[in-house]
This record gives C-alpha cells, structure tokens and sequence, in this order.
C-alpha cells in the first residue's frame, strides 16, 4: 500500500468554507508541503487540474497551479517522491500527454505518474467549448480506454496507429 497526499494547488486548497483562510496557491506552498511528505517518508504527491472554480465568496478553486508544470518544477526540488499530475481528458490530446509525463519521469528520474480524471464538472469544460455533449457523461469511460491505449502505446513503442470511435 502507498500513501501520498492531494497537494492544494486549488485556491484554499480543499476547505470550501470562509472559517478559515482564504489563500490562493503558490509554489512555495505546495513545495513546503511536497518536501515535508517527502521527508516523512510519504509515497507520492498528487495534483488536481481545474479550468473553474465554484466562485462565491471565498473562490474557491477558482485559481488553480497548472498539474503538469507544478509536478515538473517539484521533480527538480525533489529526490524520492512520486509525483502525480492530473489530466482533465477533454483538455488534453493523449500524445501531447504522453510527451508531458514522458519528460517529468525523465526530470524525476522515474518517479512521475498519470492522475486521470475523465470530466464531470459540465461547466467547466462547457466555457471552454470542449464538452462533447451529455451523452458524453454516460460514455467518458469508453472515452478514457481509448485514451489510455493511445498513451500505453506511446510509451511503449514511441508510436500509435490507433483507430477508435473517439481517437485516430
């Protein structure tokens, strides 16, 4: 069994309420707390990806450290830790993924992973112009193998002919 911790690279990191501090994410905080996991002997650290935040008064989540840049920058600031980005699917093309964890486990030196997150939060990908409509919902899973064998692929051969339903 491993144990890591969820970084809070969201604004105020996973406490919605105004009862405590309203903060917004930075660097130097998520690094103090990698290294602190790192130095009591915690496995991996893990980083959410948000394009919108839920608003009202405190922000929350509103201001969110890019997943992938901050697991890089922590990868040069650390020796043992997993590092953990998360992709949004709908945000990102799987080769330009691959390519990204590709290059934080070179930055590591093999300690890097991949956080999928497959898409629930509508709004979010709705102001961007990337849902792929409601039925998208009920099939986001058929849409995540086929990602996942893109990037399997990749990783394995340095190439992919895949054709599916979502991906060619």
């Amino acid at each position: 069994m491993k144990f890591g911790v969820f970084l809070p690279n969201g604004s105020n990191g996973y406490i919605p309420s105004k009862g405590s501090p309203v903060y917004l994410p930075t660097y130097a905080h998520n690094k103090a707390i990698t290294l602190e996991a790192e130095r009591v002997g915690l496995d991996f650290v893990l980083s959410m990806m948000k394009f919108k935040g839920f608003g009202g008064e405190t922000g929350y989540w509103d201001a969110c450290l890019e997943s992938f840049t901050l697991m890089a920058a922590l990868a040069a600031d650390t020796k043992r830790i997993g590092l953990f980005p998360s992709v949004t699917l709908l945000s990102a093309h799987p080769p330009v993924v691959a390519r990204m964890i590709s290059t934080i486990d070179d930055i590591s030196e093999g300690r890097c992973g991949l956080n999928i997150v497959t898409g629930w939060n509508k709004p979010e990908y709705t102001q961007m112009g990337l849902w792929r409509g409601d039925e998208y919902y009920d099939r986001r899973y058929d849409y995540a193998r086929e990602y996942l064998t893109i990037l399997k692929d990749l990783w394995r051969t340095g190439e992919t002919s895949f054709k599916g339903e979502f991906f060619s």
